[in-house]
């Protein structure tokens, strides 16, 4: 089982039940198998502009990054981390017209796509992980 741990100061309807119930749905509907734990720190602009600067050389904040750890045999396994910028996705969320609480969920489930290899790099792998991403969404609200 995943373990979830999570560190910075979350919007006030986010919790780590919901958070663990996001991570859970990626992986069973991306059919993985993963044990360990996933940190995920909550940020500010500044900080995500500044690891987003350091690790993808991008001079600009963004809503998550997610950065996977290398697997060390026998020993337990932290298996990524995961930044999200709770500023950035809170006005995302405003020029979306939807809930704080949703738009959250939406960039921890990308950051568990990315660490399980999805990207979007190209228009095909674009559509398959945003088409998994808005059904692992859909489900994990729904409960």
């Amino acid at each position: 089982m995943l373990e979830i741990v999570l560190i910075g100061r979350l919007p006030l309807r986010v919790g780590r039940e919901l958070l663990q119930r996001a991570c859970q749905t990626t992986i069973r509907l991306a059919k993985k198998h993963v044990k360990g734990s996933v940190t995920v720190t909550f940020v500010s602009d500044t900080k995500m502009r500044s690891l987003n600067k350091q690790y993808r050389n991008q001079d600009r904040a963004t809503d998550v990054l997610s950065f996977s750890e290398p697997e060390v045999p026998g020993i337990r396994q932290s298996w990524g981390d995961i930044f999200v910028s709770v500023s950035y996705v809170r006005g995302e969320a405003a020029r979306r017209g939807i809930p704080i609480e949703e738009e959250i969920v939406r960039v921890v489930i990308h950051g568990m796509l990315h660490l399980l290899g999805y990207d979007h790099a190209t228009d095909e792998t674009e559509i398959e992980m945003f088409t998994l991403q808005e059904k692992v969404l859909a489900k994990t609200l729904l409960v």
